[in-house]
């Protein structure tokens, strides 16, 4: 339906925020709206699409662990703040986002 409208709505997660983009024509602006409140507040998670944004993102921050810059990044802010949320990643790790499964995001 968003696509049908010539619309876009981008939604992204960070652990300290949310952000919500919203890209439609001034004549479709009430349709992708009401398609947003519909995505935010009914969402449908389906299992086999959880499943697969579950497993990029867990190969995505597999992969960042191999990068020097954020493991360097992540060493300072574990140095800096021990076992408290601001010295773990913010985007959780290939651990915790292994373990999480549809019922968490409930």
């Amino acid at each position: 339906a968003i696509a049908r409208l010539g619309s876009r709505i981008d939604i992204r997660v960070n652990g300290r925020y949310t952000e919500i983009s919203v890209f439609a024509l001034e004549r479709n602006l009430d349709q992708t709206l009401t398609l947003l409140r519909e995505r935010l507040f009914k969402p449908a998670f389906k299992a086999e699409e959880f499943n697969r944004l579950k497993a990029r993102y867990r190969q995505e921050l597999l992969h960042q662990q191999q990068l020097p810059a954020a493991r360097a990044e992540q060493e300072a802010l574990a140095a800096l703040f021990g076992h408290q949320r601001a010295g773990r990643p913010s985007g959780g790790s290939p651990e915790s986002v292994a373990a999480l499964s549809l019922q968490d995001v409930f």
